[in-house]
């Protein structure tokens, strides 16, 4: 009688080849933990810059809206200048705008509705300045988020940064120019500068 044996010679696992599966996984594993947070890094810059962008257009679409409708101030009750149609507010010599010192950071005007308005620049702490927005002589609201820095904010009118005044009496019709320049901080504390202006015509004729 013939007698077969049958032999297992199966083997396991060894030391080397898991700690070689082992390290294939953490590889794995780090580099799409990596890729993961590069991409969170990147939509939080994104978000931010986003959210940057609204602040900056609602508070230019702001001023300019109210600034574009501006009415004469005939009786000089609002600007103290009879038939003034703006006033510039608050000169800085200090301020650096188109390659040279000095600008208003404020401008003052009779609304629409009849109310003395006026937009300015608070630089009581020169490190963030304060964009304010005040009515009939009240309190004045900060028209923008305190989370951003202002570095400058000023105006200039019909393109002359060295007149104050836009009035009946001028022979063309009023151009009212602003501009800021914002830091904001992204990750990691990266400030970066952003720099805005635009150009606003009155909408109602300057005519006496």
């Amino acid at each position: 009688m013939k007698r077969f044996f049958i032999f297992n010679r199966q083997k396991g696992t060894t030391l080397i080849e898991l700690v070689v599966v082992l390290a294939i996984f953490i590889t794995v594993i780090s580099t799409a933990i990596t890729l993961f947070l590069a991409i969170v890094s990147q939509q939080s810059k994104v978000l931010a810059e986003q959210d940057f962008l609204n602040e900056i257009s609602y508070m230019t679409d702001y001023i300019s809206r109210a600034v574009r409708t501006a009415q004469k101030d005939t009786t000089g009750s609002c600007t103290g200048i009879s038939g003034a149609d703006y006033v510039l507010t608050h000169y800085n010599a200090t301020v650096n705008v188109a390659s040279s010192q000095g600008a208003y950071m404020g401008i003052k005007f009779l609304s629409i509705n009849n109310v003395c308005t006026e937009f300015y620049a608070d630089n009581t702490n020169p490190a963030s300045w304060i964009i304010n927005e005040v009515k009939a002589g009240g309190t004045p609201q900060n028209i923008l988020s305190t989370k951003y820095t202002v570095v400058s904010f000023y105006f200039f009118l019909n393109g002359d940064k060295t007149i104050s005044v836009a009035s009946e009496n001028d022979t063309v019709q009023p151009r009212v120019s602003f501009g800021s320049r914002i830091s904001l901080k992204t990750l990691g504390n990266t400030a970066k500068n952003r720099y805005f202006s635009t150009t606003i015509s009155q909408r109602n004729l300057n005519i006496k």
